[in-house]
C-alpha cells in the first residue's frame, strides 16, 4: 500500500490558486482596455493605463514594477499643459505595456494548462 503524502494535494492547492490569480490577471487586463476604449482624452487614458498597471501583481509579484516609479511624471502629464509629442510618447508606451502584460498573462495561461 502506498503512502498517503499531503504533497500531491499542496500542490493542487497551489496550481488551482494560481489558476484562480490568472483568471483574475485576465480580466484586469480586459477591464483596463475597456476603460481605455471609452476614453477620448489622452491625459485621462494615460491615468486609467498608469493607474490600472501600477498595481497589478501576479502570485504577490508585480508584473509592471517600472510603472510604479512614474508617480510624478504621471502627475506632471496630467496636471500640466504637456506637450502633444510627451503626452503621445507616454500613452504609446503604456499601451505596449498593457499589451505586453496582456501577452505574458495568456502565456502563463497556456503554462497552468500544461501543469
Amino acid at each position: 500500500m502506498q503512502p498517503v503524502t499531503s504533497e500531491p494535494f499542496i500542490t493542487q492547492m497551489k496550481l488551482r490558486e494560481l489558476r484562480r490569480q490568472r483568471d483574475k490577471l485576465m480580466e484586469t487586463y480586459t477591464a483596463i482596455e475597456q476603460r481605455l476604449a471609452a476614453t477620448p482624452e489622452r491625459s485621462q487614458a494615460i491615468t486609467i493605463l498608469y493607474e490600472g498597471l501600477r498595481d497589478i501583481a501576479f502570485a504577490h509579484n508585480p508584473l509592471h514594477p517600472t510603472v510604479r516609479q512614474l508617480d510624478v511624471l504621471i502627475h506632471k502629464l496630467t496636471t500640466a499643459q504637456s506637450s502633444d509629442d510627451l503626452l503621445t510618447f507616454w500613452l504609446e508606451r503604456l499601451r505596449q505595456e498593457l499589451a505586453t502584460g496582456h501577452i505574458t498573462g495568456a502565456i502563463r495561461v497556456l503554462a497552468l494548462d500544461f501543469i
